[in-house]
C-alpha cells in the first residue's frame, strides 16, 4: 500500500474551509427541536443554506464588540523581569439569532451527525429519500454526493425493507440491474424537480417499492451472498422469472438448470439445456469436416449439396455457452419437451409445434442470418398451415429411445403401427448442410394418451 494513502480522502476533505468562524455557535430550530452547532461544523458541507443564512447576518450587523481581553507581565514581576508580552484571547460567541426551519427534526438528527463528522447509518428506504431530499433542500453539497454515491441500494418489496450492498452485483450482467436504474431515476428526479423549480419546499416524493415477492427476494439475496440450496423446478423456475425482472442476467444463468457433458475421448463436450432457456447472445456455429459429417448419417452420403448455405467442404455445427457464466461454447444438445411436438412416422420427420416453434425461430434466425446469411425460415416448412415445422431427422445409433417406457432403437421407432409418435422429453443436436438437420441423442415418446396417463403417478 502507498505509504501516503489516506482513507479518509476517499470520503471527505478533513481541512473544513472558513466559511464561518470555526469557534462560534449557531442556533437552528428544526420543527419543534433545537440544535446548536458551532461554524466549524457548519462550514464542514458548505456553502449551505446554513452558511449563507448565517453568514449574510454578520456581514449586516452593526455591532461589532470588542471581546479581547488583554493580560500583561509588567516588567518588575517578582518572579520575572521580563518584558512585557501581550496574548489576546476571543472567546467563542453564540448567534443570538435563531434559524427556524419547518421540516422533519428526525431527519435533521442525521444531517446534525453528519456536519459533526460522524458516519450516517441510514436504516431504510424511507430515510433515505427523505436525507435526498433534505439535502437538496439544505444545499449540502458533501451530504448529496454521499448519497449519491451511498455503497447501499435502499427498497422496499413487498412489506419488507432491505439494504443491499452494492458489491453483491459486482458480477458481469448483474451490474446495470433494476435497482441500479431506479435508483439513479429517483435521484435525478427529485434534484430536478427541487433544483430547477426553486420550490420554496421539496414536494412528496415516493421510496422505492416493489410489487413483488419479498419471499422470493431473500432466496435471490442469500443466492447472492454466496449461499447454495437444493431447488425443485417450481422454485427454480420462479427464481429465474424474480431475476428476469430485477435483470440479475449472471444470477439467472447461474440459476438455469443444465448439464455439461465432458467428452473424454474427442474432447466434443456438450451443454444440455431446455429451449425456452437458451439466450441469443450464447449461440454460436462452428464449421465441421463432411467427414465427421457422414458419422451421424453413413448410409447417405451422397447428399445434394447447396453451395449458398454453406461451403461444400464441411457442415455448420451449433454452439452454445451460458452468457456471462461460461468461458468456452460447447455443443448444443437443446431438449424439447413441450408436449405437442411429435415425429411423423411416414416420412421420418420432426414436426416441432407450439411455443417451441415460435421460441426455435426467434432464437436461430438471429444465429442463422449473423453467422450464414441465411433465414431459418427457409430450411422450416410449414405443413398444411397448420402450426408445426418440419425438420429433418437424422439416423442415429447412439442414445436412448424409449416408446411408451419400453427402450427401443431409433430405427423401431419407424416400425410401429401409428402415424405419429408424440415427443414426452427430448434431446437433440443441430446441424446445417445442405438443410437444416435434428441428430436425436435421447427420445422419450408416447403413442396415445393412454400411455401418458400412465406414466403419471397418483395426486
Amino acid at each position: 500500500m502507498d505509504a501516503h494513502y489516506d482513507p479518509t480522502k476517499s470520503y471527505f476533505d478533513p481541512n473544513i474551509p472558513q466559511i464561518l468562524p470555526h469557534e462560534n455557535m449557531y442556533k437552528i430550530q428544526i420543527g419543534s427541536t433545537l440544535f446548536k452547532i458551532s461554524g466549524a461544523s457548519l462550514s464542514s458541507d458548505g456553502p449551505s443554506y446554513f452558511t449563507d443564512f448565517f453568514a449574510k447576518l454578520e456581514t449586516e450587523s452593526t455591532t461589532n464588540l470588542d471581546n479581547s481581553v488583554s493580560l500583561s507581565s509588567p516588567s518588575d514581576h517578582p518572579i520575572t523581569n521580563t518584558q512585557s508580552v501581550t496574548t489576546t484571547v476571543t472567546p467563542p460567541t453564540t448567534c443570538q439569532t435563531t434559524l427556524f426551519i419547518d421540516r422533519s427534526a428526525e431527519i435533521f438528527k442525521y444531517i446534525y451527525q453528519h456536519l459533526q463528522g460522524y458516519y450516517i447509518d441510514i436504516k431504510d428506504e424511507v430515510q433515505y429519500t427523505m436525507l435526498i431530499a433534505d439535502s437538496m433542500y439544505y444545499n449540502l453539497p458533501r451530504l448529496r454526493k454521499i448519497l449519491r454515491e451511498t455503497e447501499y441500494y435502499y427498497t422496499k418489496i413487498g412489506d419488507v425493507s432491505f439494504k443491499l450492498p452494492k458489491s453483491l452485483f459486482d458480477r458481469e450482467g448483474d451490474t446495470y440491474n433494476y435497482f441500479y436504474l431506479t435508483s439513479d431515476t429517483l435521484y435525478v428526479d427529485i434534484e430536478r424537480v427541487i433544483i430547477s423549480r426553486k420550490l420554496i419546499r421539496p414536494p412528496p416524493h415516493s421510496y422505492s417499492f416493489v410489487p413483488r415477492s419479498p419471499h422470493l427476494f431473500k432466496q435471490l439475496f442469500e443466492l447472492l451472498c454466496g449461499a447454495q440450496f437444493t431447488l425443485d423446478d417450481n422454485s427454480r423456475e420462479s427464481l429465474i422469472k424474480e431475476c428476469r425482472y430485477y435483470r440479475l442476467l449472471n444470477l439467472e444463468q447461474r440459476l438455469i438448470k443444465c448439464k455439461l457433458v465432458e467428452d473424454p475421448i474427442y474432447g466434443n463436450n456438450e451443454i444440455w439445456i431446455k429451449l425456452n432457456d437458451i439466450s441469443k447472445n450464447g449461440l454460436s456455429v462452428i464449421e465441421k469436416p463432411l467427414e465427421e459429417y457422414y458419422e451421424y448419417n453413413p448410409s447417405n452420403k451422397r447428399i445434394k449439396l447447396n453451395p449458398n448455405v454453406v461451403e461444400t467442404s464441411g457442415f455448420v455445427k451449433v454452439m452454445y455457452k451460458k452468457p456471462y457464466v461460461d468461458l468456452e461454447s460447447r455443443i448444443l444438445t437443446v431438449q424439447i419437451d413441450d408436449g405437442e411436438s411429435y415425429i411423423n412416422i411416414v416420412n421420418h420427420k420432426f414436426m416441432l409445434g407450439g411455443k417451441s416453434r415460435q421460441k426455435f425461430e426467434s432464437l436461430f434466425n438471429v444465429l442463422f442470418r449473423r453467422n450464414l446469411n441465411i433465414e431459418v425460415g427457409s430450411y422450416l416448412k410449414m405443413i398444411d398451415d397448420t402450426p408445426f415445422y418440419e425438420i429433418d431427422l437424422h439416423d442415429s445409433l447412439n442414445g436412448e429411445f424409449t416408446v411408451n417406457r419400453r427402450c427401443s432403437t431409433f430405427e423401431d421407432i419407424f416400425t410401429i403401427q401409428q402415424e405419429k409418435v408424440y415427443i414426452k422429453k427430448a434431446l437433440f443436436q443441430i446441424i446445417v448442410h445442405s438443410h437444416l438437420t435434428f441428430i436425436p441423442v435421447r427420445l422419450d415418446t408416447f403413442t396415445a394418451m393412454t400411455n401418458l396417463r400412465n406414466d403419471e403417478s397418483f395426486l
